[in-house]
């Protein structure tokens, strides 16, 4: 689903037109904005007023104004903080929004009580609860009877999911600062070897808390992580989650343990596993899983691109690195173990690019198909936009690419796998332009050139260069050039 779906049909023309400004550039034709998002003109008047008038009570410098000759909008004065500020003022006067986060607050709520809390009438309450159902559905949770139904994981998931698409990073990062779960995320770089990003540690330790607090509440336990704790103590990722949750956590946690690492381990599997070195390897093609369902799907896929590239059935041919090999298992134990997405502001961007430039689009849609018949289910846009750019990631890796002297890296606050699909997309931008090296930024290498949306998180990094970047605009195209242009005289 799209984040745009939490709010109200009125806080929905804002939040569209918001970023929308924010995603083209100045000035916007009235009618190519009635078209492209496909409202009335009467809403758009009353959107662009409404929303100069919510960054003056904001004392923000932020204006949209109309220009009659142009038949045009122009945006003046705004920053891309600007428009989280207001993105965050209409988050946080959203029903939706509120009536979710009381509901994760209060493990049950009576009708009386939450519509004394939030100020509203019974039929109102219903009303939003009927929506949010049908967002539910997606994630295979509903809300009945004072509470949130569906498996614990499932639960889980989708708070950490509505909670980064909601909530400020700056908000999220001081809420999880608990020195258990900081002392657990510092032992696992060490006993690893690896140095996480800042926004993925704030992820883990978002992860960790909700874990945390589900277990306080006394939740349920999923269903789904208690069948895999048998499965998975053999997994050497496992084991030393395991042996780092005992020694940073609690050892009083011992007893229910496996159930929090399982957690933890699907989580990391599936979230950001670009850094684990090639040493955690499980099997003997290096796909980095225990997981039988994992496994078994990444063999599908190996076979059916060897069948299609190659005439050796040896699946080691493949692929030419491990970080491919873990690209597979990540993008599949997503599929397998968490339903549903939030396409969130941040990611929203890219999933709207033209994903038909990927290379063999039949080839693709065959995988896909074989996939969606492995979990009995149609996978959602967003999950096909990533597995499908996964895939093409991966069949690109036969070609093979030569060693580039200018180092570019790049880090986005949210995802690494975003941050793959970023990099993919500056690779196209500038394939014309030799010799270059583009990655996802990891705080151990040096580069020439960072690019990344935080600017705090920056200092994390070694480089020369430095641009703040939010979306693919031509303006900061053109400063990455420039920049390109003198490093290579």
């Amino acid at each position: 689903m799209n984040f745009k779906e939490f709010f109200d049909r009125r806080d929905q023309a804002y939040v569209s037109v918001l970023f929308y400004f924010a995603a083209h550039n100045s000035p916007y034709p009235r009618n190519q904005l009635l078209q492209d998002l496909s409202i009335s003109p009467f809403i758009l008047k009353k959107t662009t007023e409404e929303l100069t008038h919510i960054m003056g009570e904001l004392e923000l410098d932020s204006k949209i104004m109309y220009v009659d000759h142009l038949d045009s909008f122009v945006f003046v004065n705004y920053s891309w903080e600007d428009i989280l500020t207001v993105y965050h003022y209409l988050v946080d006067n959203s029903l939706p929004h509120k009536v979710l986060l009381y509901i994760y607050r209060h493990n049950k709520f009576s009708i009386q009580t939450i519509t004394q809390n939030l100020a509203i009438s019974e039929a109102t309450l219903y009303r939003c609860i009927a929506n949010l159902n049908a967002l539910l559905k997606e994630f295979e949770l509903t809300i009945r009877n004072g509470a949130i139904l569906g498996d614990s994981l499932q639960r889980n998931y989708f708070f950490l999911s509505f909670f980064l698409a909601s909530i400020p990073i700056e908000d999220i990062q001081k809420n999880v600062a608990v020195p258990e779960i900081k002392g657990f995320i510092d032992l696992l770089e060490k006993k690893l070897g690896i140095s996480l990003t800042p926004s993925t540690k704030i992820r883990l330790s978002l992860w960790c808390k909700i874990i945390n607090e589900s277990r306080s509440m006394k939740l349920p336990l999923s269903r789904v992580i208690l069948k895999l704790t048998t499965e998975l103590q053999r997994d050497p990722l496992y084991t030393i989650i395991k042996e780092c949750y005992f020694l940073s956590i609690s050892y009083s946690a011992l007893l229910e343990s496996d159930y929090t690492v399982a957690c933890i381990y699907l989580f990391l599997l599936s979230s950001f596993p670009f850094e684990i070195e090639e040493a955690f390897k499980d099997d003997k093609n290096g796909c980095p899983s225990s997981l039988n369902k994992v496994k078994i799907m990444n063999e599908l896929i190996l076979t059916e691109i060897n069948k299609q590239w190659h005439e050796t059935d040896n699946q080691e041919t493949c692929f030419l690195d491990y970080h491919s090999k873990f690209l597979l298992s990540q993008i599949h134990c997503k599929i397998n173990y968490f339903i549903g997405e939030i396409v969130s502001y941040d990611s929203d961007q890219l999933i709207q690019m033209d994903s038909t430039s990927l290379a063999d689009q039949q080839f693709l849609r065959r995988l896909l198909a074989l996939i969606e018949a492995q979990v009995s289910r149609k996978l959602g846009v967003a999950e096909k936009f990533y597995t499908s750019w996964v895939y093409s990631k991966l069949i690109s890796q036969l070609k093979g690419t030569a060693p580039n002297p200018i180092k570019i890296g790049i880090h986005l606050y949210r995802t690494p796998l975003l941050a793959d699909i970023y990099v993919d997309n500056i690779k196209k931008s500038l394939a014309i332009h030799t010799p270059l090296f583009i990655e996802a930024a990891l705080p151990n290498k040096a580069y020439d050139v960072l690019i990344s949306d935080n600017k705090e998180f920056s200092r994390c990094f070694t480089f020369d260069e430095f641009i703040y970047i939010q979306n693919l605009r031509k303006k900061e195209m053109l400063s990455l050039l420039e920049i390109i242009k003198e490093k290579s005289r």
